[in-house]
């Protein structure tokens, strides 16, 4: 399936990646699938091998944050996530 712009992505990779990343992805993603039709083919298929090429791009500019499942640039800083006090806890805080 060839991706003719990020609205068409997966919508696991809109929901997650800056939109610079998803630049990148489908860049690098249509650049695979041109390349793959010029050659043969290996084992895997036309999508399986522009998936990892356009991932290995996005990877080289942007890192995964396994907690929180969002990308990053590399270099910059995780975002810590404040967390919420309940109402108990304000509470608690009161008394």
């Amino acid at each position: 399936m060839a991706y003719e712009s990020i609205k068409d992505l997966p919508k696991t990779l809109r929901d997650t990646m800056p939109r610079e990343a998803l630049e990148i992805y489908l860049e690098s993603y249509k650049a695979a699938l041109d390349a793959y039709d010029e050659q043969e083919g290996g084992q895997a298929g036309p999508e399986a091998v522009a998936h990892r090429d356009a991932m290995h791009e996005v990877n080289r500019e942007f890192v995964h944050d396994d907690e929180t499942h969002k990308w990053r640039h590399r270099g910059e800083a995780a975002k810590q996530e404040e967390e919420h006090e309940g109402i108990i806890d304000r509470l608690k805080d009161m008394f």
